[in-house]
């Protein structure tokens, strides 16, 4: 059955089926969108905080936006019940803070984790998932509204899951987390394992959510997966040396991959050039993760040999790639890629028209 914003809906599933089992589809898989219209404006009366936290309006103006979009290759409508990416330490013991700014400034950092550890022997024995917890609430009901009103029209993304070192650092501070891996790395660990349990129920219920509207759920990365799916990442990690990152976090991360069927790691690429070497030491502490499905390799701007290098590493140790590129990048990829490899990366990518998107999709094919 198709979509109302997606009418091919029914043959896009199955080819990004197809993505998770490594199948070739006759040409790289790609989420590509364009404008067809004016999206309507939607101004709102109140600040920030309301805003953020108006769910009703959220999800109207995220339908303005699907409407006046097209969605190619295998792409697919959806809207984003999101928070923060400290949305799993608000449901575990901590807490979210929300700037009440006027509604026109800027969201970026609107939105932080309340940290809930400050003493280690008093704070650790309450944290733990909380059923009842006002934000985990909060996140269900706008996940329910949203499949409610979505039906037979578009698709509900996850919230933004967070986990690992990630999410202690939310519950923690950043700064104490460094000083904790050396001088108290077994309360690093007693925490972790909390984590671990707290994201498994989260992701577990939020995919009870959706199952039966959408059949499997749509990570972060606006890709569809036929069970539960997970963006694994671990941006804290780049604050320690790739050595203590494998020493210390790939045992837990080991562990926490089995938290979902259907997984794309998350990196940060922005300084590859010129950090490479720790860079791809990192990159290869992520490719040891045995159920990683894929691997993101975001690398804005040209495609030099080191972040080529990147993105060869992954396919070679038979992971997928995912990776946002303008069009004529993907085509670019394509050519330097080998037949065998170029089928198994994933694109991202936006069009100006509906016409350029789909002769990118044709190109692709025919170039094949």
């Amino acid at each position: 059955m198709g979509l109302l914003y997606k009418p091919d809906w029914t043959s896009a599933k199955s080819r990004i089926g197809a993505f998770w089992k490594g199948e070739n589809i006759g040409r790289p898989f790609v989420l590509v969108t364009a404008k067809t219209g004016e999206k309507k404006n939607m101004p709102y009366a109140g600040t920030l905080r309301k805003k953020i936290l108006d769910i009703d309006y959220r999800l109207r103006d995220e339908e303005e936006s699907i409407k006046t979009t097209y969605y190619g290759g295998e792409a697919v409508p959806c809207v984003w019940p999101d928070f923060s990416p400290d949305f799993t330490s608000a449901c575990i013991g901590g807490g979210l803070e929300i700037a009440d700014r006027p509604v026109d400034t800027p969201t970026m950092g609107a939105v932080w984790a309340k940290h809930a550890l400050d003493d280690w022997e008093k704070d650790l024995p309450g944290i733990g998932f909380d059923p009842d917890s006002i934000w985990f609430r909060r996140g269900i009901e706008y996940t329910q509204s949203a499949v409610k009103r979505g039906k037979g029209k578009y698709l509900v993304e996850s919230l933004d899951v967070d986990g690992g070192m990630d999410t202690a650092a939310g519950l923690r501070g950043a700064e104490k987390l460094c000083m904790d891996l050396l001088d108290c790395p077994e309360n690093v660990g007693r925490l972790l394992e909390k984590i671990r349990e707290g994201n498994r129920q989260v992701v577990e219920r939020l995919y009870e959510t959706v199952k039966d509207s959408q059949g499997g759920m749509i990570n972060t990365y606006k890709i569809y997966a036929p069970g539960k799916s997970y963006n694994m990442r671990s941006d804290f990690s780049f604050m320690i040396s790739p050595d203590l990152f494998r020493e210390f976090v790939l045992p837990y991360m080991i562990k926490e991959s089995e938290t979902a069927e259907y997984i794309i790691f998350h990196t940060h690429t922005e300084d590859i050039e010129y950090n490479s070497k720790n860079r791809l030491k990192y990159l290869d502490v992520i490719l040891d993760i045995p159920k990683i499905h894929a691997v993101e390799w975001h690398c804005p701007g040209t495609w030099s040999e080191v972040r080529f290098a990147g993105f060869k590493r992954i396919l070679e140790r038979g992971k997928m790639a995912l990776t946002w590129a303008a069009p004529e990048q993907i085509l670019e990829m394509t050519k330097r890629l080998g037949k065998i490899e170029r089928n198994r990366v994933l694109y991202i990518t936006e069009t100006s028209r509906v016409k350029e998107a789909e002769e990118l999709l044709l190109k692709l094919e025919n170039n094949n």
